[in-house]
């Protein structure tokens, strides 16, 4: 699926769940492959299947529900299902994740808060630095914002856009690194 032929991926998948239909893999790994081409109600529905038959092992598949939900524009679903993972297991992802969410509500507040913790969690990571300099900036704070950029810049070495990106968004307030 790495090469990006999702079809052939989705034919794969849909042979395993035939032979295995009580085994989560086949389900995850389907929706994934759903996820990835655009198809975000199959993609639910499967993340939905996998859910159900393996409740101990759900973060990654409540974590892929939702970004298929927030892919759709389903903002509060997708909330819902982050915040279920982090429950499950607080994955900096997860929260950076949820953020984006908040985000996209323009509840900037908690779109701090959860980029904030995982930034706590894993403070190596770039991304969450990014988009919690998109929320200040929302709300005003654009030192706070230009500090966040300076630091994703630092971080993104080995994400060349996220870098452009960062920098782009700097020279735009004509801020220099």
């Amino acid at each position: 699926m790495s090469n990006g032929n999702y079809d052939e991926a989705i034919t794969e998948f849909t042979k395993v769940i035939e032979i295995a239909p009580d085994n989560e893999s086949g389900y995850f790994a389907r929706a994934s492959a759903y996820y990835r081409k655009g198809q975000y109600d199959l993609a639910i529905n499967d993340f939905t299947k996998a859910i159900q038959l393996n409740p101990k092992r759900v973060d990654p598949d409540y974590n892929g529900r939702g970004l298929s939900y927030s892919a759709k524009g389903d903002y509060q679903s997708a909330i819902s299902d982050f915040t279920k993972a982090i429950e499950i297991y607080p994955n900096p992802l997860y929260y950076n994740n949820r953020g984006l969410a908040y985000n996209s509500q323009k509840n900037y507040d908690l779109a701090i808060q959860d980029f904030t913790v995982a930034i706590n969690l894993a403070p190596r990571d770039a991304r969450p630095y990014s988009n919690r300099a998109d929320s200040y900036f929302a709300i005003g704070q654009v030192s706070l914002a230009i500090a966040d950029l300076r630091k994703a810049i630092e971080l993104s070495g080995d994400d060349p856009t996220l870098m452009q990106s960062a920098r782009e968004r700097l020279k735009s307030l004509g801020v220099t690194e």
